[in-house]
């Protein structure tokens, strides 16, 4: 009994032991870390970074030049972050305060991001960065503007009664952005109706010309306001979405066998961003008929080729889809090879508007916008979709790939997924 008394005794004192030496071990770590970072810490300071911007030929001189950036001393990317002041040579001056050793990004815009900067040939440019370690005036000479000095930031042209939700959170994406929301007349004033829902990309472009890329908007509001008043479509509400700085990457869908990165993946957490995230909080906020059948989903350009993988990759949320111009090719890929693989339940449950114009030019990345689209109205024949009930599909030549083109077609959209009479295949299956 003693023996067994004294060997529990014995490793009872070597395990006390051995959590006290990890302990002692952990704690100097601890203490080590923390006398790092205040190292680190202590050895930034606040700084004064003054901004000294000189505009291109054509600037309009009664509009305010803004800062936009990373961190909340610069707007949190907010398109009109810190407001620079033209002096009498012409330039723009701001100052702020930011920290010493830290690396900075930003932009410089004239309030929205549908006007910010350009390189000299109207590419988009990198951002801007800055690490700094005392008192610094930072020169900037901006080659273009997005929209070539046209656009009027502050010329608001909203229709309708429309909700703004901004600084909206991602923590999929890591980033926020501003949601518009249309409500249809008679909203507030009917608290039992629902509605069905449309998603749209780019949503600084839909409703407002002071958002909207070179000062043109789609429009969106304005025709539904008509046709809603005209009882030729259902009263809807109405979602856009505001692009980010990482539109690209965002409306980029990810290789089939990818299993890279996070940017090569983005496409995909945008998707889920909208399904995850979006969705539920409008559903949550608004009267919503939240089934498929009543939930759509348009886009444009890029934000028309992550529309149509959003549409196969989450198939039960997306009765109805809307593409317009839509890329189809990114580098060598193929997107409506991409779409076509595997099961295509998803298209024949789905009711589709497709267009196309043929002067896609530098906005489209390949040779032959119209041969693409072809190829996917192929895709949707093949799946059984039939002309004129299941898809629309619209060739335009002449047709151009920009806001203008698409506000001229846009009521022409909503006509198709939301005329009182329309139904949409499968509706009671495939959800």
């Amino acid at each position: 009994m003693k023996r067994a008394l004294l060997v529990v005794f014995i490793l009872f004192f070597l395990v006390a032991v051995a959590i006290a030496g990890w302990y002692a071990v952990h704690t100097r770590q601890i203490e080590a870390e923390l006398q790092q970072y205040k190292a680190w810490s202590g050895a930034r300071r606040p700084v004064k970074v003054t901004f000294e911007v000189q505009p291109c030929p054509g600037t309009p001189s009664d509009q305010p030049l803004w800062i936009s950036g990373n961190a909340p001393e610069m707007g949190g990317w907010d398109g009109a972050g810190v407001a620079l002041t033209r002096g009498q040579d012409g330039k723009y001056r701001g100052s702020i305060e930011v920290l010493s050793g830290i690396e900075y990004s930003y932009k410089v815009t004239r309030g929205s991001w549908s006007t910010v900067e350009r390189g000299p040939q109207g590419q988009e440019i990198p951002n801007r960065t800055l690490m700094v370690e005392q008192d610094t005036t930072i020169p900037i000479t901006i080659a273009t503007w997005v929209d070539g000095g046209k656009s009027i930031p502050g010329l608001h042209t909203l229709s309708g009664t429309i909700r703004e939700h901004r600084k909206f959170r991602s923590e999929l994406l890591n980033n926020e952005r501003t949601i518009m929301v249309y409500l249809p007349p008679g909203y507030e004033q009917s608290p039992d109706l629902r509605y069905p829902v449309l998603y749209m990309h780019d949503g600084q472009n839909l409703f407002d010309a002071a958002t909207s890329f070179a000062g043109i908007e789609w429009k969106v509001d304005e025709a539904a306001q008509e046709l809603i008043a005209q009882q030729r479509i259902e009263p809807l509400i109405i979602v856009g979405i505001y692009n980010s700085e990482q539109r690209s990457s965002e409306f980029t869908p990810p290789p089939p066998d990818s299993t890279g990165g996070s940017e090569s993946q983005r496409g995909l957490l945008y998707a889920r961003f909208v399904i995850e995230e979006v969705k539920p909080f409008i559903d949550k906020t608004y009267r919503t008929r939240p089934d498929r059948r009543n939930t759509a989903i348009a886009g444009s350009s890029m934000g028309g080729m992550i529309t149509l993988y959003i549409a196969k990759t989450f198939p039960g949320v997306f009765g109805q889809v809307a593409v317009l111009t839509p890329h189809l090719r990114v580098g060598q890929r193929d997107i409506v090879q991409e779409l076509s693989a595997g099961d295509t339940q998803w298209i024949k449950a789905t009711r589709f508007w497709i267009d196309m114009g043929d002067r896609g030019q530098s906005n489209y990345p390949g040779e032959d916008p119209m041969g693409d689209a072809r190829a996917l109205v192929q895709v949707l024949e093949d799946a059984g979709l039939r002309s004129g009930i299941d898809y629309q599909y619209t060739e335009i030549p002449g047709g151009e790939h920009n806001e203008s083109a698409w506000q001229r077609r846009i009521d022409q959209v909503l006509l198709f997924l939301f005329a009182k009479a329309v139904q949409a295949p499968g509706a009671s299956g495939a959800g």
